[in-house]
């Protein structure tokens, strides 16, 4: 039952990163690169769902805990762009839409890292609770 939890936690969250690389602009290609490796790990998982291994749901939730951090950076740098569009007075079309891109992304990575933070306590709890 936990590992099917993991592995759609990981879908969902390859889901989201999906959409994510539509709200920041970027090249596509990178997005769903990094979505069809989550996606693969979401599927290894999917397999695993008989296994009740404690120490690989230890490791998965200390990886899972520690990762999402790694969506601050982008979180951050958005929202810096954010903040330099927003204190602008004047603002054209294209500005516009480059600032609502930045607070859509950076939320949107910001969600990322409260949801890996969540995922990674809940597995290393259930870990813990064995």
């Amino acid at each position: 039952m936990l590992w099917l939890m993991l592995s759609g936690c990981i879908l969902l969250y390859s889901g989201m990163f999906f959409l994510s690389g539509f709200f920041s602009g970027k090249n596509n290609w990178d997005s769903l690169k990094v979505t069809l490796a989550l996606l693969a790990v979401g599927g290894a998982l999917l397999m695993l769902s008989m296994a009740s291994f404690m120490s690989i749901l230890e490791l998965a939730g200390f990886l899972t805990f520690f990762l999402s951090y790694l969506f601050l950076v982008p979180a951050v740098s958005y929202y810096k762009k954010y903040r330099v569009l927003m204190n602008r007075i004047w603002l054209s079309d294209e500005e516009q839409m480059e600032k609502e891109r930045a607070w859509n992304a950076s939320c949107a990575f910001f969600c990322l890292f409260v949801i890996g933070i969540i995922a990674g306590f809940l597995l290393l709890f259930q870990a813990l609770a064995i």
